[in-house]
């Protein structure tokens, strides 16, 4: 075996300026460096692609007032004016990998291969492809000819195993958990059992432009590190991949994916974080924040209290109770994140999975603004069979939470049905989808990516474009917010006069 270190180039292709450390990454470089092996990463964050799609949207969440504006420039932070492709062979050639990482998600599938076709033109070393798109389509992300292997589910003993036998030059075809190209054929290996949360390493954000920590949170820019709680939801929302995740691992392995690190290893995770990077703002990755037990809870509660440093959470509303939402403003809450996704709650139930009542999120918002706690809630227009009706009973719901509670901020998507999700089946057997291998859309691009029989392409945009108008405005407005969904002159101007009293009103 060579003294000569492994080296490991991990790229991040995250959309432009959608800043906010990612934990996958972050995780796979802590296993390596424990083991001596080198890494680096590429990431695209402050690269604006002129012709990419993904990356023309995003001051959207700002123009339809889901997000106050913040000052970028007042952080350091700007599009960067070199071109990524020469930045990134560059750094391949001064480099040298022994192995190319990518982390995909389906909405970036496209965005990272160029990454690894521009990498094959440059080095002969395999490209490893890992994260949520190449473990629910392993064969899709493998019929692109830049990528040799893919890992299915969680990468750190498959990785760090695979590169000990590159190291060593030993045959690596049967390392589990990884999908590698043989010809024209594919090698599927079993996937590795899961390990307990704390049995992981920490993750090492250190590979990382210092800039991607600085997070918006109402209006502020916070130096943000993000806490892994959890990894995986025990719901099963058809929207999201989290329950493909775990019937594959109950599948193959017998295990249940979802899981909650211990009180003791996420504290100690806070405090190694305070002493390298002094974060202001913690996240905690959890989209089920408050589904712990009470003395999960109140170990968490007591444990925090030397802290001292403000933190988000997202939960489910039914989760939401006093007792707890005051233990945790007295900590140092600062924002949390609901999602209802839909306003009718016999849509919710039939096709979401979602079985919480609109009165039981009523209650949730009130108990918060009696606690003067501020809360985000998540929607999303544009689902299979939606009609503008079902919209309006989404936006109706809205506009309700925020009279109860005037710090209620709205954030919308615009539904898009993603590989690994069941409303993706359903979507492809009704024939609302092309059976295309992957989609760019985002959750803010323009139109639906559905053909749908109630709605044009047209009237969701509009109906997206006035649902923050739609909830913040007293009823007299009503009528010249329905002509600001129109995308006319007359329409258009409408919503720039309305967009500013909205402003005025929410900021």
């Amino acid at each position: 075996m060579s003294d000569r270190k492994f080296k490991v180039l991990f790229i991040y292709p995250g959309i432009f300026m959608q800043i906010g450390l990612p934990l996958g990454i972050p995780c796979l470089v802590a296993v390596l460096k424990e083991k001596g092996i080198d890494s680096r990463v590429f990431d695209t964050i402050f690269y604006q692609e002129d012709t990419d799609a993904v990356d023309q949207n995003t001051d959207l969440a700002e123009r339809l007032h889901q997000v106050k504006p913040v000052d970028y420039k007042s952080v350091g932070i700007s599009k960067k004016s070199s071109s990524m492709e020469e930045d990134f062979v560059k750094l391949l050639l001064e480099y040298k990998p022994d192995l190319i990482g990518i982390s995909l998600i389906e909405c970036i599938f496209e965005r990272g291969v160029k990454l690894t076709k521009l990498a094959k033109k440059v080095t002969d070393v395999p490209v490893v492809a890992g994260g949520v798109f190449p473990t629910v389509a392993p064969e899709i992300a493998l019929k692109e000819d830049s990528i040799d292997i893919v890992c299915v589910g969680e990468g750190e003993g498959p990785l760090l195993e695979l590169c000990e036998r590159l190291q060593e030059n030993k045959p690596y075809s049967d390392v589990k958990s990884l999908y590698i190209k043989e010809g024209d054929a594919i090698i599927k290996n079993k996937i590795t059992p899961l390990k307990p949360l704390e049995d992981l390493s920490e993750p090492d954000f250190s590979g990382f432009d210092p800039k991607i920590f600085y997070r918006p949170m109402q209006g502020n820019l916070f130096k943000t590190i993000p806490i892994e709680f959890a990894r995986g939801c025990p719901n099963q929302c058809t929207y999201c991949a989290a329950p493909s995740l775990n019937k594959l691992h109950r599948k193959e392995v017998d295990q249940r994916y979802f899981r909650v690190k211990p009180i003791k290893n996420v504290l100690k995770e806070m405090e190694k974080n305070i002493g390298l990077y002094s974060p202001e703002f913690f996240y905690f990755g959890s989209e089920t924040f408050l589904a712990i037990n009470d003395e999960v809870f109140n170990e968490f509660v007591n444990g925090y209290k030397k802290i001292k440093i403000p933190f988000w959470i997202q939960t489910r509303p039914e989760t939401i109770t006093y007792e707890r939402i005051k233990k945790l403003k007295e900590i140092g809450l600062y924002w949390l994140t609901i999602g209802i996704e839909h306003g009718n709650e016999e849509y919710r139930k039939k096709y979401l999975k979602r079985y919480t009542t609109n009165r039981q999120i009523e209650e949730a918002v009130k108990l918060l603004d009696e606690l003067g706690q501020g809360v985000s809630v998540n929607s999303i227009i544009g689902f299979p069979f939606e009609t503008r009706e079902l919209i309006y009973d989404t936006m109706e719901l809205n506009r309700k939470l925020f009279k109860i509670n005037k710090n209620v901020r709205c954030n919308l998507s615009i539904f898009v049905p993603f590989r690994g999700c069941e409303l993706h089946d359903l979507c492809l057997s009704n024939k609302l989808i092309d059976d295309a291998p992957y989609t760019n859309h985002t959750c803010l691009s323009s139109g639906s990516p559905l053909k749908s029989g109630f709605l044009t392409h047209e009237e969701i945009d509009g109906l997206f474009r006035i649902f923050n108008l739609y909830v913040h405005l007293p009823d007299e407005y009503l009528d010249r917010v329905r002509l600001a969904e129109e995308f006319s002159p007359r329409g258009n101007n409408e919503f720039q006069v309305l967009s500013k009293i909205v402003e005025e009103r929410i900021w």
